[in-house]
């Protein structure tokens, strides 16, 4: 979703999204004269997949219904190695 500020004042708005029985709410801010995306980071429990929601920004005149996605979330696993001994003998 993308936030658009007049060249007046900034935006300090919440977002909130519904699907279903599902609203989430996060806060953000929109510097004057600039437009910003909102990315919306939570955890819910829903299946991976489009869903159709209702997003509101309140405060920023904005309210709309649109296709959101859910998406698996991003692990980053590391491999733990033993050190290689430097020295060499033979």
């Amino acid at each position: 979703m993308s936030l658009v500020s007049d060249d007046r004042s900034d935006i300090h708005t919440d977002v909130i999204v519904e699907i279903d029985d599902l609203r989430e709410k996060h806060r953000t801010t929109v510097d004057s004269g600039e437009t910003r995306t909102v990315d919306i980071d939570v955890d819910v429990d829903l299946e991976p997949g489009s869903y159709e929601a209702t997003v509101e920004a309140i405060g920023a005149n904005n309210e709309l219904s649109q296709q959101v996605e859910v998406v698996e979330p991003v692990t980053v696993e590391t491999e733990q190695r033993p050190a290689e001994s430097a020295i060499r003998t033979g």
